[in-house]
C-alpha cells in the first residue's frame, strides 16, 4: 500500500508551520476548533480525524469547514460513533497510532466504527495504556518510532519496532505541563520527517537526529522556534 502525501491536516493556529509547508509546495487543510475539547487541543488533527484508503473518519462535532475542504478533495467522510468530551479519557477515541500493519491505542476507548473499519483491512490491534497514543509517538515509517512514554516504548519493542525513548518536557504545549513529540511531527514523504520547531536541549536533539539518520530519513524543521505540539502533521493518505 503506497502513500499519497499531497494533502496535510494541520491545526489552523500553527501559522508558521502552515506557511512553511505551503512554501514547500504542500497542500494544507486547516483543522478548526471542536467545541467539546480543551482549548489547547481543540483543533488538533490527531484528536479528531483518521484517514485510510480515501476514507476519513471524523469525530462528531468536527468543524464543517474542515470537513467540507476534505470532501472537496474527493475523500469520503464518515462520522465516527463516539462523541468526544472535554476530559480524558473522553477525548481519546480517535487518537490512534498506526505503525506498519499494527494499530496502537488504549483499546478500551477506541471508536467502534473506526476499529471495525480498520479490522476490515486486516490490521492487528495492540493495546497500550496511554490513550493519547498518536500524540505520544513520532512515527518513522513502519519499523521505528520516538516516544517519551516508557510504557508505549515497551509495547512497541515487543512488536519488533526500534524505539528511541526521550525524556518528557522537551515539547511545549500551551495550557499543559508539556506536549509530546508525536504531536510535534509528521512524515512529509517516505523519506522526510518534519518537526514543528527545534528542541532546545542539545543532547536530546542530537540523539534524535542520529536516530532519524540511522533509519535513513531526512529531518526538516518547519520553524526556527521552539518545538511545539500542534496535534501532528497528518497526511490525508491514500493507502
Amino acid at each position: 500500500m503506497g502513500k499519497n502525501y499531497n494533502y496535510f491536516l494541520v491545526d489552523y493556529r500553527a501559522k508558521k508551520q502552515i506557511e512553511t509547508l505551503r512554501k514547500w509546495g504542500m497542500k494544507v487543510i486547516p483543522v478548526y476548533t471542536h467545541q467539546h475539547l480543551q482549548q489547547s487541543i481543540s483543533s488538533h488533527p490527531d484528536m479528531l480525524i483518521y484517514s485510510i484508503c480515501n476514507q476519513v473518519i471524523y469525530a462528531p462535532g468536527t468543524s464543517y469547514n474542515t470537513l467540507r475542504n476534505i470532501q472537496s478533495l474527493g475523500f469520503k467522510i464518515i462520522e465516527g460513533a463516539t462523541a468526544l468530551t472535554c476530559n480524558y479519557p473522553g477525548d481519546i477515541a480517535y487518537n490512534i497510532a498506526r505503525i506498519g500493519n499494527k494499530i496502537f491505542h488504549n483499546l478500551k476507548y477506541t471508536d467502534s466504527l473506526l476499529r471495525n473499519l480498520l479490522e476490515s483491512y486486516g490490521f492487528k490491534f495492540v493495546h497500550v495504556n496511554q490513550g493519547y497514543t498518536k500524540c505520544n509517538i513520532c512515527i518513522l515509517g513502519d519499523k521505528a518510532a520516538i516516544t517519551e512514554d516508557k510504557g508505549i516504548a515497551d509495547v512497541l519493542e515487543r512488536e519488533g519496532i526500534d524505539v528511541l525513548v526521550i525524556p518528557p518536557g522537551n515539547v511545549r504545549l500551551s495550557g499543559y505541563r508539556n506536549g509530546f513529540i508525536g504531536g510535534a511531527s509528521g512524515l512529509l514523504s517516505g523519506d522526510t520527517l518534519v518537526f514543528t520547531g527545534k528542541l532546545l536541549n542539545r543532547e536530546v536533539r542530537e540523539k534524535i537526529e542520529k536516530f532519524i539518520e540511522k533509519h535513513n530519513l531526512i529531518l526538516k524543521y518547519l520553524s526556527d522556534d521552539e518545538i511545539i505540539d500542534i496535534g501532528s502533521i497528518i497526511s490525508l493518505n491514500q493507502e
